[in-house]
């Protein structure tokens, strides 16, 4: 069985649900305007961010190496092994359970029906 995702925004609002992994950590990366790609070189695959929205003033700027949390606790999202097309899937998954500190997140539909039904009780 596939797992998939509900994507929340900031506000606590439900922006969509039934995403794959893909899908939830491409809404994520992409929230407000800013540029995303997934580098492969060799034997490994590293996801890249701009630090902007091409929507700021300045443009969306450089790409920078993506974190899935704040440093120090923070490792950068960089996976090895396999072929390219696992290393992409490893990837969307440390995004969809990354602390991006702002912006939408995703948690399993489940873990969300959980929660309703934990609020719903109450």
């Amino acid at each position: 069985m596939t797992t998939t995702y509900t994507l929340i925004s900031s506000n606590g609002d439900v922006i969509d649900r039934n995403l794959s992994v893909e899908e939830a950590a491409r809404a994520i990366l992409s929230d407000d305007g800013k540029l995303y790609e997934v580098r492969h070189s060799g034997d490994e695959s590293t996801l890249f961010v701009t630090a902007h929205s091409v929507n700021w003033s300045g443009g969306a700027g450089p790409f920078n190496m993506a974190w899935d949390g704040p440093s120090p606790y923070g490792k950068p999202i960089v996976e090895f092994g396999g072929s390219e097309e696992e290393r992409e899937a490893r990837v969307w998954q440390r995004v969809v359970t990354a602390s991006w500190g702002s912006g939408p997140e995703a948690m399993t539909d489940g873990a969300y029906d959980e929660m309703l039904a934990d609020q719903e009780a109450e």
